[in-house]
C-alpha cells in the first residue's frame, strides 16, 4: 500500500501541533513542578 503525499501531509499536520504543545507545555510544566517540590520539602530540611 503506498501513501500518498497529501496522506503524508495530513498525518504530519495532525503531529507537529500537539508535539509542538507537548514541549511547550513541557517546557512551562517542568520548572513550576521543581520549583513546588523544593518549597515542599523546603519544611523538612529545616
Amino acid at each position: 500500500m503506498k501513501i500518498s503525499t497529501r496522506q503524508k501531509l495530513s498525518i504530519f499536520s495532525l503531529i507537529i501541533p500537539y508535539w509542538l504543545f507537548k514541549v511547550a507545555f513541557a517546557l512551562i510544566d517542568t520548572p513550576l513542578v521543581y520549583g513546588l517540590v523544593w518549597w515542599l520539602r523546603k519544611d523538612k530540611r529545616e
